[in-house]
């Protein structure tokens, strides 16, 4: 076991030298380094997928639908970072990129979200996402799912469901 030294800095080097002896005599030697991350941050968050109150219901096909998608820090010492929502589309809804400017298609029923910021224990961050609704009325009369995710460090941690019915 080793103990990393950050020295209050973000990131510390861990360098790694192995020697060669032959015959008691060094015949040569190899050198890595290692970037630490020091930051300590939390995998521990919630996600909360709602209706923004800017688009009441009815809804209706050929309109457009903004939700607002709220992540928590659940833990309670250490900070979530640069965390990613993907958000995945129903049938019919296409994502409205000029209200969106922070989110980019994944695939053509995904959007994902890159969040730069950190949420400190506790604290939570929303952002809103908005699509459009096709004019189709194959889509009227029927609930529509709507996932979120939120990942941190790589791993999806919460997922949130919010239907929607179009009239």
């Amino acid at each position: 076991d080793a103990a990393i030294d950050c020295g209050g800095e973000n990131t510390a080097t861990l360098t790694n030298t192995a020697e060669l002896f032959i015959g008691g005599v060094l015949d040569g030697s190899s050198q890595d380094d290692l970037i630490v991350d020091c930051r300590r941050v939390s995998n521990a968050a919630t996600i909360d997928k709602t209706l923004s109150p800017s688009t009441p219901a009815p809804h209706t096909h050929n309109s457009s639908v903004t939700y607002d998608i709220t992540v928590t820090n659940d833990d309670l010492e250490f900070p979530i970072t640069d965390f990613i929502i993907t958000d995945t589309l129903p049938t019919g809804f296409t994502f409205d990129e000029t209200a969106n400017t922070d989110c980019v298609y994944g695939t053509p029923t995904t959007v994902e979200c890159a969040v730069a910021q950190v949420v400190a224990p506790g604290a939570s961050a929303t952002i809103s996402l908005t699509a459009n609704i096709a004019d189709s009325t194959s889509l009227c009369d029927a609930s529509h799912d709507n996932v979120a995710h939120v990942n941190l460090n790589e791993f999806v941690v919460s997922s949130d469901t919010e239907p929607l019915y179009i009239e």
